[in-house]
């Protein structure tokens, strides 16, 4: 086998075992930029006390249902629980259910890529074994 082909199969690999940890994930994500900074902070003004520095916002479902995952700038990061009675949280939960991107549709399209890299590896393997 050539270094490129090792190469992609590390790569088909690898997309696999990250599509498998989006699926434990469960939820939309999204990233806080400057377009929804704004919508983000204000929704979370009275649960964290920092809301400057968030760079993403994971909306739980599934078995993670109601819970908001906030990673920070610096790594940490916080889990808040959400109940009928938080007005806020629930407008921010429409918010990311809209405009999140959702983790399971990119788990999907990671082993799709990773199949069709594995498929054209075995074509080559088939080719080599055919003309040697």
């Amino acid at each position: 086998m050539k270094k490129t082909n090792y190469i992609l199969m590390i790569i088909a690999i690898l997309s696999i075992v990250l599509a498998l940890f989006l699926f434990s994930k469960e939820g939309y994500i999204i990233n806080i930029n400057s377009k929804n900074k704004d919508i983000v902070s204000n929704a979370l003004n009275g649960e964290i006390e920092k809301t400057n520095d968030i760079s993403k916002v994971i909306l739980g479902q599934g078995w993670h249902s109601g819970e908001l995952t906030i990673y920070h700038s610096f790594g940490k990061t916080e889990t808040l629980y959400i109940t009928e009675g938080m007005f806020n949280l629930g407008e921010l939960e429409a918010y990311i259910r809209e405009n999140g991107y959702n983790l399971d549709n990119i788990g999907f399209i990671l082993i799709g890529i990773s199949g069709l890299i594995l498929i054209y590896l075995l074509i080559c393997k088939y080719i080599n074994r055919k003309i040697y």
